[in-house]
């Protein structure tokens, strides 16, 4: 082979492969035994006899007493464990009942067959010679003349069995010789013969193609989710859900109602004849998530309210070293000022911060109003500003780390510069007129 042609194949050859990762052969055996086979053998001079039990599946063309006997044999598997309408081979097996009482247990004479397709219905228990279903020549399969008076049979039945499930119609097979004068046998056994190894099987191989686990979903509400499975499955094939919030389905196309937004790991689980497969995906259901928060006080007591109820998680810093994990704590401030409270909300769609100055004042009560100093923006980026600062006087700004180490210091500025300082929450320290005011800042 030259080396173009080499090339073709491979290309060819990995092609295929490409094509048929998720194909595997599958083989089933059918086998039944007494009491569940499908099978009979009937015989011209006892017409209306039925041999549905008989161990024997003869099929002959000899004298019984000087008058002719012919005997054929009739045979049916049940498909319903095969899901596909194509297969890819079958072969019937049939063995030689070497202790039968017909004919000495051997094969005899030029006794090539033919095994048909039969074309009407027919009973195990009933059928007889008189009443022996009609055999069709589509499809025929003929079978030489037997090498030894005790060989086993192996039949390739593909296209009978493919004509079976193609046209959902099955009769079975028929077998009779294909001449049909003295002298001549086929002894073999039926599926009623006590030896299980001896009983007639058929096993059918086809390619078995995995249906795929992959699905869609779709937002009916803002926590109500429709889930479709992929298109095209496999007969038969069976679901199963797991939506992530401990609750699962076995239906095809369910509809599932979450109790909390967030992110969902969803798994389906998709189980046919070819094996089971699993795919898992994330969905998300954060339309609404906030960390915007309220407050009421009275005096130095607030009591603040998460806007959102549903999250996971709460971490108050109501800027005066004291937190809470509550979602609508109350705290008691120790002096009237300003406070850079915040909420950091958390569920499994993220973490949101929001802060605000909050403004205790005592007016009205036992102090009379004292300087405002507010910071903006909230939360900071590149630099703050400090409002109510008066140019006339010295002020010293202190900025420091969340765990109190000294970042900057700003004298007789409104300004502090976060160009070059890293994302997180400081403390700010600012000395104005005899008195130090505290405040803490979140840099994104």
């Amino acid at each position: 082979m030259d080396q173009s042609r080499f090339l073709i194949s491979i290309i060819l050859l990995l092609s295929f492969l490409g094509s048929n990762l998720n194909a595997q052969t599958t083989a089933v055996v059918l086998r039944p035994g007494p009491g569940t086979n499908q099978d009979a053998m009937i015989v011209d001079v006892f017409p209306t006899n039925n041999y549905s039990t008989h161990e024997d599946a003869t099929i002959s063309k000899w004298t019984a007493g000087g008058t002719p006997s012919t005997k054929r044999f009739f045979i049916k598997f049940d498909y319903s464990s095969i899901p596909v309408s194509s297969i890819d081979s079958a072969k019937l097996f049939w063995y030689c009942n070497t202790v039968s009482t017909s004919h000495g247990g051997i094969h005899t004479g030029q006794n090539d067959f033919s095994v048909y397709n039969v074309a009407s219905a027919w009973t195990p228990s009933t059928v007889n010679w008189s009443n022996q279903p009609a055999l069709s020549s589509l499809n025929t399969v003929s079978v030489l003349q037997s090498i030894s008076n005790t060989q086993d049979y192996v039949i390739d039945v593909t296209p009978i069995v493919n004509d079976h499930l193609s046209s959902g119609v099955n009769f079975g097979f028929g077998m009779k010789l294909n001449d049909e004068t003295p002298y001549r046998s086929v002894v073999c056994s039926s599926g009623d013969h006590p030896d299980p190894n001896k009983r007639p099987k058929l096993v059918v191989y086809y390619s078995c193609v995995q249906g795929s686990p992959q699905f869609n979903h779709t937002k009916v509400t803002a926590l109500q989710v429709s889930f479709s499975p992929a298109p095209n499955l496999n007969a038969g094939t069976t679901h199963m859900w797991n939506f992530g919030d401990g609750y699962m389905s076995t239906l095809p196309n369910p509809t599932h109602t979450y109790a909390l937004q967030g992110s969902y790991a969803v798994c389906h689980t998709v189980t046919d004849s070819c094996g089971t497969a699993t795919t898992c995906d994330t969905i998300s259901l954060c339309d609404s998530l906030s960390s915007a928060w309220n407050h009421t006080n009275t005096g130095l007591t607030v009591q603040f309210t998460s806007v959102n109820q549903t999250a996971s998680s709460y971490d108050w810093d109501f800027g005066d070293g004291y937190s809470a994990t509550l979602p609508n704590p109350v705290h008691t401030y120790t002096t009237f000022g300003l406070y850079q409270a915040c909420l950091t909300a958390s569920d499994s769609c993220g973490t949101y911060t929001t802060c605000s100055v909050l403004e205790l004042n005592g007016i009205g009560m036992h102090e009379s109003n004292s300087t405002k100093l507010f910071l903006q923006p909230i939360p900071a980026q590149d630099f703050v500003q400090i409002s109510g600062i008066s140019s006339d006087t010295h002020v010293k700004i202190q900025l420091k780390s969340a765990t109190g180490q000294l970042v900057r210091v700003v004298e007789n500025s409104s300004v502090i510069n976060l160009a070059n300082v890293p994302s997180g929450m400081y403390l700010i320290d600012i000395e104005f007129h005899g008195t130090v005011h505290h405040f803490k800042i979140l840099k994104h």
